[in-house]
C-alpha cells in the first residue's frame, strides 16, 4: 500500500473516531479535504470542547521539516477566515524525529506520534477496514540508536515495527528506566508495580500488569485491553496501553502516584 493510500485510510479512522486518539478533547469534525485556491487541500479540521479549531495533517511515514510548510499555509489561510478564533495546527505521524520536534516546538506547532498499530487497533475495535501492509522499508524512519536490546527479530509481516519498539525504548531511557526489554519486567526506582513490556500484531506495544493495580491506570492516560490469548486471560492479569500521544505522561504518572 502506498503512503498516499495509507494516509487516506488513517484519515478515515481518525475522522470517524477522534475520541480514541484524543479522549480529552471532545473533537467534532467540521472539515475534511477542503481546498484553498493557490494553497492546496488540508486533511482534517476539528473543533474541541473549548471551541478551538484543530487543523490536522496526517503522515503515514516519518515527519519531515519540509512537511510543515504546506500546513502553515493552510493555517494562515484558515486564520484569515477565522476572525480571531483560536486555530491550532497539529501533525500526526508514526515518528517525529528529535530535530523535527525541536523545529515544531520553536514554532508552537502541536504534534502527536501515533503508530500504525494504534490506528489498526482502533479500526479493528470499530470493525473498520484495515490492511496490515506497511510502507516499504525505505520510507520508514531509521532508529536513532543500536539494535533491539532483547535480540528478538523484527517481524515485517505485522504492524509492529522495529521503530515502534525503538520509540518506546528511547522514552524509557529518557525516563531513567533500568530495564525495558521486550517481554520482561520493567524496572525503575520509582515504579512500585509490576509491569511487563510486550508487543503483538493486534495492539502494537502494550503492557501486562496485575488486577490488584488496576486503579493505578487512570482512564485519561491508559486503555484497558482485551486478553490476546489463554495465558493473558487469567483474571489476575490486566493488559493496558497508554493513550496515544500520552505515553510519557502515562509512565510519569505511574511513577509519581501512590
Amino acid at each position: 500500500m502506498s503512503p498516499e493510500l495509507r494516509e487516506q485510510q488513517l484519515e478515515d479512522i481518525l475522522a470517524a473516531h477522534p475520541d480514541d486518539f484524543f479522549p480529552d478533547r471532545g473533537f467534532r469534525l467540521i472539515g475534511r479535504q477542503q481546498s484553498f485556491a493557490g494553497v492546496g487541500r488540508f486533511d482534517l479540521l476539528f473543533e474541541d470542547l473549548a471551541s478551538r479549531k484543530w487543523l490536522i495533517e496526517l503522515k503515514a511515514v516519518s515527519l519531515k521539516i519540509t512537511d510543515t510548510d504546506q500546513v502553515m499555509r493552510y493555517h494562515e489561510e484558515l486564520q484569515s477566515r477565522a476572525r480571531g478564533e483560536a486555530l491550532i495546527p497539529c501533525f500526526i505521524a508514526p515518528h517525529v524525529p528529535p530535530h523535527v520536534r525541536t523545529y515544531l516546538d520553536g514554532k508552537g506547532i502541536e504534534y502527536r506520534e501515533i503508530t500504525l498499530a494504534e490506528f489498526g487497533r482502533v479500526a479493528t475495535a470499530h470493525q473498520m477496514s484495515w490492511s496490515s501492509q506497511i510502507p516499504s522499508p525505505d520510507s520508514r524512519p531509521a532508529p536513532d540508536s543500536g539494535p533491539l536490546k532483547d535480540g528478538e527479530p523484527y517481524d515485517s509481516g505485522t504492524d509492529i515495527s522495529r521503530w515502534d519498539y525503538e520509540r518506546y525504548r528511547r522514552m524509557f531511557e529518557n525516563l531513567g528506566f533500568q530495564t525495558f526489554k521486550r517481554s520482561t519486567l520493567l524496572k525503575h526506582p520509582q515504579l512500585q508495580i509490576s509491569l511487563y513490556f510486550d508487543t503483538g500484531p493486534q495492539y502494537g506495544v502494550f503492557f501486562t500488569g496485575y488486577r490488584r493495580d488496576s486503579l493505578r491506570f487512570k482512564p485519561a492516560l491508559w486503555r484497558v485491553l482485551k486478553p490476546l490469548d489463554k495465558k493473558r486471560s487469567d483474571p489476575r492479569y490486566r493488559l493496558v496501553a497508554p493513550v496515544a500521544g500520552s505515553e510519557e505522561n502515562a509512565f510519569r504518572d505511574l511513577m509519581t502516584s501512590v
